[in-house]
Order: C-alpha cells, then sequence, then structure tokens
C-alpha cells in the first residue's frame, strides 16, 4: 500500500493555510480520527478549512468549482496531531540563554503570554511539523504561577497568523511535597509557606476582580477571566496530597475550569476528580514510573 508521508500532507495543509483556494484531495485512504476510515476520500478546502469529507465512491465533484484538484491514488491521509504543554516556539538553543523565552523572574506572572513570544520562524517547530503535530500548546515555566498558555499553529507569517486561541489559561505549579522531609519546619518551609503564598495571590485577584479599580494591576487584570468562567486554570502537580488541596482550593475559589497537569497519583482519587469534574492531562503514557516500587505499566494505565 502507498502511503503518503505525514510531512507531505503537512506541507499540503501549511499552503493551504495560507491561500485562499478551493483545493479538492481525491481518493485518499483517509483515517477520520474516530476510528473510522474511507478508502476512497474526497476532501474539500476553502480557505485553509476542511469544508467537507466525503465517499469518492458515492460523490460526485465538478471540476470546474475548485482551483486546484490533488489526486492521491489510495496514499494515506491522517489528522494532524496537537501537542499540549510544551516549550515549543519558545524556546531555539537551550545554551544560549537569549533564546529561552519561556520561564520570566519572580514568582507570580500570569501576565506573561506565551503568544507573543511565540516564534514561528523557529527551527524546532519545523521538526515537529514534518512529524504531524500541526497544533501546539506553548506554557510559561517556572514560579509558582508562571503565565498564559496559548494554542498556536506550527505554521504561519507570525504569531498572529499562527494564532488560534490567544490566552487559553493560567498556569499554576503547585509546590512538591516531598517524602523525605524529616522536620516539620522544613515541610512548612518548602509546601506550606507556598501554598498559602498562591493563596493569598488569588485571593486578591478575586476581590479586584470582583471590584471597581481605578489603577490597573496587569497581573490581576490577566486573572480575572480565571473567575468569570472564561479561561482555565491548570495546576501542574503529582503527589496525592497536592491533588487534594488542589480541589479544595478550586472549590474555595470557585474557578469553574482547573486541569490538573501531569497527576500521576490521580488513580489513587479517581471517583473525586469525576465528581468535581476536573481533567487530568496526562504527561508521557509510555513513560517508565517515577518510583521503583510502582506498576511498571502505571503510566499507561492512568
Amino acid at each position: 500500500m502507498k502511503v503518503l508521508f505525514l510531512q507531505i500532507f503537512i506541507t499540503l495543509l501549511s499552503i493551504f493555510s495560507l491561500s485562499q483556494e478551493k483545493i479538492l484531495l481525491v481518493d485518499g485512504f483517509l483515517h477520520i480520527g474516530n476510528g473510522e476510515t474511507i478508502n476512497q476520500s474526497l476532501i474539500g478546502i476553502e480557505n485553509g478549512k476542511i469544508i467537507f469529507v466525503k465517499n469518492a465512491l458515492t460523490s460526485n465533484y465538478n471540476s470546474s468549482e475548485w482551483d486546484t484538484i490533488i489526486h492521491l491514488k489510495g496514499k494515506q491521509i491522517y489528522p494532524g496531531f496537537v501537542a499540549p504543554n510544551n516549550i515549543l516556539g519558545l524556546t531555539e538553543i537551550d545554551a544560549l540563554r537569549a533564546s529561552r523565552d519561556f520561564d520570566e523572574v519572580g514568582d507570580f506572572n500570569p501576565n506573561v503570554r506565551a503568544q507573543i513570544a511565540f516564534n514561528v520562524e523557529s527551527d524546532v517547530l519545523s521538526t515537529v511539523k514534518t512529524n504531524g503535530i500541526l497544533l501546539c500548546q506553548p506554557t510559561p515555566r517556572g514560579g509558582l504561577i508562571s503565565g498564559s498558555s496559548a494554542v498556536m499553529k506550527t505554521e504561519g507569517w507570525n504569531w498572529e497568523d499562527a494564532t488560534v486561541v490567544a490566552e487559553d489559561g493560567i498556569h499554576v505549579n503547585w509546590p512538591g511535597t516531598h517524602q523525605w522531609w524529616s522536620k516539620k519546619e522544613d515541610f512548612e518551609k518548602n509546601y506550606l509557606n507556598k501554598k498559602q503564598k498562591i493563596a493569598s495571590f488569588f485571593k486578591q485577584a478575586l476581590a479586584y476582580s470582583n471590584g471597581k479599580q481605578k489603577d490597573k494591576d496587569i497581573r490581576f487584570e490577566a486573572m480575572k477571566n480565571c473567575f468569570n468562567g472564561t479561561k482555565r486554570v491548570y495546576f501542574h502537580a503529582h503527589r496525592i496530597q497536592q491533588i487534594l488541596d488542589i480541589i479544595d482550593f478550586v472549590n474555595e475559589y470557585k474557578i469553574a475550569f482547573p486541569v490538573i497537569v501531569g497527576g500521576y497519583d490521580a488513580h489513587l482519587v479517581a471517583k473525586r476528580l469525576i465528581n468535581e469534574k476536573i481533567p487530568v492531562m496526562l504527561l508521557r503514557v509510555h513513560s517508565l514510573p517515577f518510583y521503583a516500587e510502582d506498576d511498571p505499566e502505571l503510566p499507561y494505565k492512568l
């Protein structure tokens, strides 16, 4: 069976996204993405968007209605992939500080926006694009609140052209709970104090969003939509105590769209997460477990 390599199809989509033409793909073996396939497909694209998917055996088309018709002759077509929670477009060379735009100074930076730092000319983007990733979620790192992620195309003239969702959510790096701390004061310093800092900041941000301020604070302005239900709040956490504390935190501040990123121990409180309607964004499911005593297949079973 002939195979249409992903990079060829992605290149076509890149052209389509920059074109106002009407383009028709004919007779490709299409993997729709929901488990179904079409042996001979028709895919209509107009102004860079797919407008229909049909079976070529049961549907006719008028050649004069299309600017370009591409006959794929049974080659395989797949939907593009989405890569969330990464620093694509925010870094180029790790050893070069000037090319790392994902980590700002300070603990609270909700006003930092990955969208405007996104570099569409990154060579890294070209690499992932040829492996089928057409959308990504560049995400700031560092601090307790690192900033706002965006949903971006891996192809575009500039960051404005590549933007799909400008600010999809604020990212909170929940402090870690390390098992080997033997002293109570160490636990309070490294976990309880940082948790209190996050709570204090959210309390101020909530008060700011509910009031009418003459002087604007760009950090609290960035938090407003987290409380009115139009922006997600991503909590990066793994351990069971972190997850339980996040659940209580979400309920206290009435956060409408929370997401736990990582959630290694989420299976221990799966029913509660379901009842609270808190989704979990997993990391690599084919990775090894964190701890030697864990089930070797735990990340995949998650």
